[in-house]
């Protein structure tokens, strides 16, 4: 008999002959010999049994009998089962333009549920439509409180806990643009930072403006019934050189930040809160932050590249201007020796950790898969050494969130999975992958998405030139900060065998024949995504002198790629931020 296709692939499966009829009995009944969500299946010809440690384990033991359901009718088989990490959440980021409309967020949830994550986070810094600020969102099209209210009833009941995430300290550029709010900033008049003049993008560590934060985050809390919520403060570069520069001088910059920290989720805990934050800017002094992990603040430890081949400590950085060296030294201390050490160092301090890798769509149009199933299979392997509660598998939005929502739907399927079981998912083929999104997340009979999608975020392998926290088919015409690859470095046997890729995916798209409620369009969206990297490819081979196109050819499809993102933008996400997106896509 063929075995049905079990995704995520359970810990524990017996196989038997036979099937139990379609319309045979059900008998479940609560075990508390079981682990927290988990599920003992029996299915025999005679009938069914379920045992279930909670409410949650009876909606995955459901979800698995529903996979084991046939027309011949329910094969036979018994499956013990349970997750390794009690949380497996996803965070998507809201804030870099792109917000999604309320049937993209279904879609959103129905497919998390389907994968066994159980939380869910919109990454916010301006797009909540605060009360008393309507300034800062008015051309954002931001998530209402009754989006909110919508969303968390949504999330309910699919097993899916929502929680508020609200930036409170870095990357508020969106907020400090406008004059009734500069006086907040670190630098009213902006700072210098790798030798680019920056406006100012974080808020100055006064009490002040930690009052003002926590009233943004209490009012999202309000919105939603969990009690966690993620208040941000990563990422403060600026901090030390404006208003806290005296300070920070004389105390350092850990001691600085953790007082503006302590200001916020000290009330949060106050209010019963279990308050979770970015890890990043205490990995070189956590001692600082001793109370707050005494507390219990859960420090949130992020990374979104695959561990380094080779020794971080034998790189020479000697060459790299000052900043430049710091940065990357910070790098190669912390995040590119994965997720283990970096929990260790945190175990020291008592703080209660998640981890946080990604599914890398950002700076790419289509993720970069290989890098996120190594960067994934890291963090759970680290969390479920270290007895890590929860994982936050994060897609960013850098850079006009050019990747369409479900771009990397395969990394997405591949993080729940991971941390569901990662002995027995953990080392799933692509193929098998892919195999399991097209037939339980998308339903394409033509079997054939994922591996359309699969092959568009590996394009990035093949063309061989490594680019930092992105693709360089992506910053080779999207204005983002990072300089495209000198033409010397561009390969040209590379280039044609990166072209041939896609024209392997979009034969494979012609194959697709998704049934999802939104299967057009995820057809329609990976076609742009091929033609999106196809164009920055041609950007590449026009830089080295590999290519016969003239800037105004390539000018001219910049112009028919901006209508048809518009297009796909229009049909999956609110409207505002679309512009500015646009805008990043930049002409010879």
């Amino acid at each position: 008999m063929t075995r049905p296709l079990l995704f995520p692939r359970p810990r524990r499966v017996e196989w038997t002959d036979g099937y139990a009829p379609l319309a045979a009995p059900v008998t479940e009944h609560a075990d508390p010999t079981l682990r927290p969500q988990g599920y003992r299946l029996a299915v025999r010809p005679e009938g069914i049994e379920l045992g279930h440690a909670d409410e949650a384990g009876r909606r995955y033991g459901r979800q698995t009998l529903g996979q084991l359901t046939t027309d011949a009718g329910v094969a036979c088989a018994e499956i013990d089962d349970h997750p390794d990490l009690v949380v497996r959440g996803h965070m998507l980021d809201i804030s870099r333009d792109r917000v999604p409309t309320r049937p993209t967020l279904e879609r959103l949830v129905e497919r998390l549920a389907a994968c066994r994550y159980n939380h869910l986070q919109l990454y916010t810094e301006h797009t909540f439509a605060y009360a008393a600020h309507p300034a800062v969102w008015a051309e954002a099209s931001p998530m209402t409180p009754d989006d909110m209210r919508w969303l968390d009833r949504l999330c309910a009941e699919h097993g899916v806990e929502l929680a508020a995430n609200q930036n409170t300290f870095g990357h508020m550029e969106r907020w400090l643009r406008h004059d009734a709010y500069r006086h907040r900033a670190e630098s009213t008049d902006g700072f210098e930072r790798m030798g680019a003049r920056l406006p100012s993008q974080s808020f100055a560590p006064t009490p002040d403006n930690a009052a003002f934060a926590l009233e943004l985050v209490r009012e999202q809390v309000a919105t939603v019934t969990s009690r966690r919520v993620n208040v941000g403060c990563d990422e403060v570069f600026e901090l030390g050189t404006g208003q806290s520069a005296a300070e920070v001088a004389q105390r350092g910059k850990a001691a600085v930040f953790v007082d503006h920290l302590r200001r916020i989720v000290e009330p949060l805990l106050a209010d019963g809160l279990e308050v979770q934050f970015w890890a990043d800017m205490l990995e070189a002094d956590i001692d600082v932050a001793r109370d707050l992990a005494e507390a219990g603040a859960v420090a949130v430890i992020w990374g979104y590249a695959a561990p380094m081949d080779v020794d971080p400590d034998d790189i020479d950085l000697s060459g790299l201007p000052e900043e430049v060296r710091e940065i990357a030294e910070n790098y190669l201390r912390y995040a590119a020796r994965g997720f283990g050490p970096r929990l260790e160092n945190f175990a020291e301090s008592a703080f209660r950790t998640w981890v946080a890798p990604g599914t890398s769509g950002w700076n790419s149009f289509v993720g970069r898969h290989h890098n996120a199933r190594a960067n994934i299979e890291d963090a759970v392997e680290a969390a479920v050494a270290h007895g890590v509660e929860g994982m936050l598998n994060t897609e960013w939005g850098d850079n006009g969130h050019m990747q369409p929502p479900f771009a990397t739907l395969p990394a997405l399927a591949y993080g729940g999975a991971a941390g569901w079981c990662l002995a027995t998912n953990g080392d799933i083929s692509d193929a098998d992958l892919c195999a399991a999104v097209d037939h339980h997340l998308v339903l394409d009979a033509g079997g054939t998405l994922a591996e359309a999608q699969v092959a568009l975020a590996t394009v990035e392998d093949t063309l061989g030139l490594p680019s930092m926290n992105g693709a360089a088919f992506f910053y080779s015409w999207v204005a983002s900060g990072f300089a495209p690859p000198e033409p010397t470095a561009i390969d040209g046997a590379a280039l044609g065998a990166a072209i041939e890729q896609i024209d392997g995916a979009e034969r494979a798209l012609d194959r697709a024949r998704p049934a999802a409620v939104d299967g057009e369009q995820l057809v329609i969206e990976t076609r742009l995504s091929a033609a999106l990297v196809r164009h920055g490819l041609k950007r590449l081979a026009h830089r080295s002198g590999r290519s016969d196109e003239t800037a105004a050819d390539l000018t001219a499809e910049v112009g028919e790629l901006r209508e048809r993102f518009r297009e796909c933008w229009l049909a999956r996400s609110r409207p505002g931020g679309l512009d500015d997106s646009l805008a990043k896509m930049t002409v010879p």
